[in-house]
């Protein structure tokens, strides 16, 4: 029997059990530091890196009877891609598809087409390369949702029936400067081969049209059939190019919007496909059918062409549309119905007048001389307004005029344009511009006249005599 313990001692601690204490301790304490050490080195705070995602897809296709195949491509973000930061603050996912063999190489003899599933979703502006069956696109995902969720249909086209040919898409996105991707952020891709009758069929139909602040509009009708028969995929192009006619080039700003628009709407005025085309480039977009036409298709499309300019430069611009569909049988169809302009503004009028002006105040008198353009989602401003003005800088007698001043015109538009000429004393100054899509103080109250050594100076005036004439064509819906 052991012998009882004194009063008022405590037992003492095995060597063994203290060693285990000590080991949890020493575990509890390395977690501890492990955690934000590992989450330090996923997610490391003030990075000066800046976020690149990248992904890589490919699929064979087997093409049908009629050398023609079809897979449908989905593309999708991880939800915290956009980490702390919105996506409209973020550059446009850039994608690519294009015809490889099997050892990568392109230029396989056969070229994609390219049609949005989705007909909720905006257009998609394409660049296209048939020679190397190329086909590119970008993703502005501000425009689409948080997972930036789209869904295409894939036409390939080759030489050969019943071949096989091998579809690769890639996928990037840059991240703003300095901003890193989050952990585990991605972009997924992912296709599924479609069941497809019969072959591709293409027809073509093209216009072109002389723009210029005297004629800003013209529109073309255009009848689309399928003849009855049902197609299994199809959907539509358009390429358009526009050549600056009037001579010597006068710049607007690098922020200026593209000087003409093409854009393609249904019968009930919604947009099928909107380009801003600049001169000497060619751009294209893809022209999704309808929603109201289903195959077999009957419908009508409207051409309408834009001048937008912020310098008085006339234009030729030419549009090609190509409407594209799957057909067991017969052919595809696409007439012009109708070719419309508009000879003559729908309202016209002229201010004049002339006095003293206050540097970097507003020139003209405030008035509603060009009213807001009533602008709709989806659709194209019911009206374009266009300014022709013209400004004499004139002696004034007691303190001399600078040798140089600067007239500005600033519209609060999306980019906030901004337009300058010089103005010299005693020439008139000459200008014609659309003016830019504004909610409100539109026209003629963004003008003013600055000291270039002094922009912001606000004391003394000028001596102006102005004449403006304010032109207001409507647009076709």
């Amino acid at each position: 029997m052991s012998p009882p313990q004194s009063a008022g001692r405590h037992p003492r601690v095995r060597p063994r059990r203290r060693g285990r204490i000590l080991l949890w301790v020493l575990l509890i304490l390395g977690l501890a530091l492990a955690v934000p050490v590992v989450a330090f080195i996923i997610d490391p705070p003030f990075s000066v890196e800046t976020g690149h995602l990248t992904a890589h897809h490919e699929r064979d296709v087997d093409l049908a009877d009629g050398a023609t195949g079809s897979l449908r491509l989905d593309l999708s973000t991880s939800p915290g891609i956009w980490s702390t930061y919105l996506p409209e603050a973020f550059p446009p996912i850039e994608v690519s598809a294009r015809v490889v063999d099997a050892s990568g190489a392109e230029g396989t003899g056969a070229r994609l087409r390219l049609y949005p599933i989705d007909a909720t979703l905006p257009p998609l502006r394409l660049e296209l390369d048939d020679a190397k069956g190329r086909i590119a696109w970008q993703i502005a995902c501000g425009d689409v949702g948080p997972t930036c969720a789209q869904s295409y249909q894939v036409v390939a086209v080759g030489a050969a029936p019943g071949a096989k040919v091998r579809v690769a898409v890639d996928a990037e996105l840059d991240y703003p400067l300095y901003v890193e991707a989050p952990a585990f952020a991605g972009i997924d891709l992912r296709s599924t081969q479609l069941d497809v009758a019969g072959a591709f069929t293409a027809t073509e139909l093209s216009g072109s049209a002389r723009l210029s602040a005297d004629g800003p509009i013209a529109t073309q009708e255009l009848a689309l059939s399928t003849g009855g028969v049902t197609a299994t995929a199809g959907g539509g192009l358009i390429t358009a190019s526009a050549v600056r006619v009037d001579g010597e080039a006068r710049p607007t700003g690098f922020e200026a919007p593209p000087a003409v628009r093409v854009a393609v709407t249904d019968e009930d005025g919604r947009l099928l496909a909107d380009l801003g085309v600049r001169p000497g480039t060619t751009t294209a977009s893809s022209l999704r059918l309808p929603a109201a036409c289903a195959m077999p298709c009957e419908t009508a499309w409207r051409v309408v062409v834009l001048w937008q300019d912020l310098a008085d430069q006339a234009y030729e611009v030419e549009w090609r549309i190509e409407a594209g569909a799957v057909l067991p049988s017969g052919a595809l169809e696409v007439a012009a119905r109708r070719v419309a302009s508009e000879p003559a503004p729908a309202s016209s009028r002229e201010v004049t007048g002339d006095g003293t002006v206050g540097l970097g105040g507003a020139l003209f008198p405030e008035q509603d001389l060009a009213s807001p353009l009533a602008v709709t989602e989806g659709r194209l401003p019911d009206a374009l307004t266009v300014l022709h003005v013209e400004l004499t800088l004139r002696d004034t007698v007691g303190e001399p005029v600078r040798d140089a001043y600067q007239l500005v015109a600033e519209f609060p538009d999306e980019r906030r344009t901004e337009l300058r000429q010089v103005l010299l004393p005693g020439e008139t100054a000459t200008m014609a511009l659309a003016v830019p899509p504004c909610p409100n103080r539109c026209g003629l109250t963004a003008f003013r006249i600055i000291d270039p050594v002094q922009p912001d100076l606000q004391a003394g005036g000028v001596d102006v005599t102005w004449a403006v004439r304010i032109a207001r064509w409507e647009v076709p819906s």
